[in-house]
């Protein structure tokens, strides 16, 4: 069973010469909660859109180091998770709540 759901090791991100992600390293564990705080700008924000790789969207940014979802190297996965063995897909707006029309 796999209990480390994401790990980043001297993970690095930048905007072009901003290097605003610096050496990052940090496991997360199955069922832990953690909190990232930090003042403005100081990179937690792009930190999660690497992880969710929105980060590469983005012209100019660049990702280096080791970023894991559970075993698997994010940034050489399938971008739409279809390489996962126990990716669940499911539509949102099935299981929501009916309140008026739906886009």
């Amino acid at each position: 069973m796999e209990h480390t759901i994401v790990s980043a090791s001297k993970f690095n991100a930048w905007f072009d010469d901003n290097h605003v992600v610096k050496d990052v390293s940090i496991e997360i564990e199955k069922n832990q909660v953690i909190a990232v705080m930090g003042p403005s700008g100081c990179g937690k924000t792009t930190f999660l859109r690497c992880i969710n790789r929105m980060h590469e969207l983005i012209p100019g940014a660049t990702a280096k180091g080791s970023l894991k979802l559970y075993s698997d190297d994010v940034y050489t996965m399938n971008p739409d998770g279809s390489d996962r063995h126990n990716v669940t897909h499911s539509n949102a707006w099935e299981s929501a709540p009916d309140w008026g029309p739906r886009p």
